[in-house]
């Protein structure tokens, strides 16, 4: 009996300011490895990555965009958390899923290796749930803390909000896949994140 297998192709943004560990983050999560020596990022990198759940594959693409979705900053770093908001504005503004609600996003709190850390867990917690998140986590590309987790997260809130919505088979863009607004007259129909 053949089983049917459900395939997704996800583009991940992973935006922050300069020397946040974006890049660190990408190589722990694809690769499970880190260095000390990244050069900066000059335009963009991508990454890939194959997830395989049950009857479920997931084609992951996580672009690191230099300079300028997965929002990263610094935790020992208080400046890099106050671009946050300007980041997250410009992400909203930019991009957005075909019903026009926000691109699923989470923060990440990179470096929660280091002693100096510069934002406090309850300020985070208010802080996403005032700027749209759906969730934020301390990571550490050093050390792997988290990278996976909050990754996963991602991925299965992006799932969800895929299969709890009417998905056509056919107008797929070739890089990805369109989600279309849900039948306002559907019960039990859940929103996008």
């Amino acid at each position: 009996m053949e089983v049917d297998i459900t395939e997704y192709l996800f583009k991940i943004l992973v935006i922050g300011e300069a020397s946040v560990g974006k890049t660190s983050v990408v190589k722990r999560y694809t690769e499970n490895e880190f260095s000390m020596k990244y050069k900066y990022t000059i335009g963009a990198d991508f990454a890939l990555k194959l997830l395989e759940m049950e009857n479920t594959i997931v084609r992951l693409q996580l672009w690191d965009i230099a300079g300028q979705a997965v929002i990263v900053f610094d935790i020992a770093n208080r400046k890099t958390f106050e671009a946050v908001s300007r980041w997250k504005t410009d992400l909203d503004h930019k991009v957005r899923m075909p019903d026009g609600e926000r691109v699923p996003s989470i923060l990440l709190a990179n470096k929660c290796d280091l002693a100096n850390q510069a934002v406090s867990a309850e300020e985070l917690d208010k802080f996403i749930i005032e700027n749209g998140f759906i969730a934020w986590f301390e990571t550490s590309a050093k050390t792997g803390k988290n990278v996976e987790n909050c990754m996963n997260h991602l991925v299965n809130s992006v799932i969800s909000c895929a299969t709890n919505q009417e998905m056509p088979s056919k107008d797929i863009p070739p890089d990805g896949i369109r989600l279309t607004a849900p039948d306002p007259q559907a019960q039990n129909t859940k929103r996008c994140c």
